[in-house]
């Protein structure tokens, strides 16, 4: 776990989840803050300092920034983020959502040190199958790879119908590694002509459980996308 020495948008001090090693960083992490803040309105690059990390720096890696427009109400995006230096985390300034109650980036991300010049070795992917405790959603597809010390995950519903009842969704993740605890978005690619990027909202992985709960009404049935995505660290001891 890495605690950072500052940063330059107000959002106090963060815990970043890390993985290390010499050719690539792995780093997991929420962060939420007020973006009417002076800090982050003079900014033009959100930069974290941290203690020294194992790689110099990294090439473009992705995060998801979210932006809650009322009490449940989420849109949001990808942004880039990439590592400057050894000890600065640098993320894409993206402020779209002038009527914002909070902003929340989160890192679930992996950076891959420049100019390695070995052959590319492909890894093999894992099958995992699920249990949906609440609706009849079915994933379109899934890509799932586990290593010994982090994990990727994505899966998507090319349409997507919510619990009935106010229930919350939660997918039980047959296969994956249970030493995993997260936050992560919900994203679909829904969106509303007149608000920047796609819906979002706020869950939760944990022992191989995703959980979700508060989607809007229109999100039922549409034939739009709708994923879960991040590279994760585990909890090994």
């Amino acid at each position: 776990m890495i605690t950072s020495i500052n940063n330059n948008f107000g959002a106090g001090q963060i815990s970043i989840k890390d993985y290390q090693c010499e050719k690539y960083v792995v780093l997991n992490s929420k962060i939420t803050f007020n973006r009417n803040n002076a800090d982050y309105q003079a900014a033009d690059v959100l930069e974290i300092n941290v203690p020294a990390l194992s790689i110099p720096k990294s090439g473009i890696s992705a995060a998801f920034v979210m932006a809650r427009v009322e009490d449940d109400l989420y849109y949001g995006t990808t942004v880039k983020t990439w590592l400057k230096n050894a000890n600065t985390i640098c993320i894409e300034k993206i402020d779209k959502w002038e009527n914002a109650i909070e902003y929340t980036i989160y890192l679930l991300s992996m950076y891959v040190t420049k100019g390695q010049r070995k052959a590319l070795e492909s890894g093999n992917t894992t099958y995992v199958t699920y249990t949906l405790d609440n609706s009849n959603n079915s994933p379109r597809d899934s890509i799932c790879y586990i290593d010994d010390n982090w994990c990727l995950l994505h899966f998507n519903f090319d349409s997507y119908s919510a619990p009935d009842d106010d229930l919350p969704e939660i997918i039980r993740i047959d296969g994956f590694p249970t030493d995993v605890t997260a936050e992560l978005p919900f994203v679909s690619c829904r969106y509303q002509r007149d608000i920047a990027g796609g819906k979002m909202k706020p869950a939760t992985l944990q022992a191989g459980v995703i959980t979700a709960s508060g989607y809007m009404f229109d999100w039922g049935g549409m034939p739009v996308d709708h994923f879960f995505y991040g590279i994760f660290v585990r909890d090994r001891v």
